[in-house]
């Protein structure tokens, strides 16, 4: 099963590889980093379980991009704009998480207030579920139905009957 840091860590390698000269930060408040940054927020989570052995998931994650401000404290709208998109292309292509190559939607955020660039990445992917018995407690408990069986002459009143497990 693919856990939360192995997302974190896909995400994260994309961002690192693209933006080289900005800090990285994972599940932050908005106002905790500096600039240049990135922050990755995970946001909501759905599991449903398709059959024993396979789990539907559908995962939420926002990136708060925050640029270098001019002598006025103020972010360039166009330059924002243009590190969205860079962000966005980046996500055009799987990520590597943990054995899978998984491709988010990406949506890209409107930009309000010209503090920080947003998009949201949605990954929605099939995944295995956790066992919930190790195989040392199924070998116990074959063990335990073997010696039961094992005690039990006749079967239906034929002694020849043979158990299987």
């Amino acid at each position: 099963m693919i856990s939360d840091s192995d997302m974190l860590d896909g995400i994260n390698a994309v961002l690192a590889k693209n933006f080289t000269n900005y800090r990285v930060y994972v599940n932050l408040q908005k106002e905790d980093y500096e600039r240049p940054s990135v922050t990755i927020l995970s946001g909501s989570k759905k599991m449903q379980r398709e059959t024993p052995h396979i789990i539907h998931r559908e995962e939420e994650y926002e990136i708060i991009i925050k640029i270098p401000t001019d002598s006025a404290g103020i972010a360039p709208l166009t330059d924002m704009q243009t590190v969205q998109h860079k962000a966005a292309a980046a996500f055009a292509l799987p990520v590597a998480v943990a054995d899978r190559m998984l491709l988010p939607q990406v949506t890209l955020v409107p930009i309000e207030d010209n503090a920080f660039a947003e998009i949201r990445l949605n990954f929605v992917f099939y995944d295995s579920p956790v066992e919930t018995a190790p195989a040392e407690d199924m070998e116990q408990i074959n063990t335990a139905v073997a010696v039961k069986i094992k005690n039990k002459e006749t079967v239906n009143g034929n002694p020849d009957f043979k158990y299987y497990i």
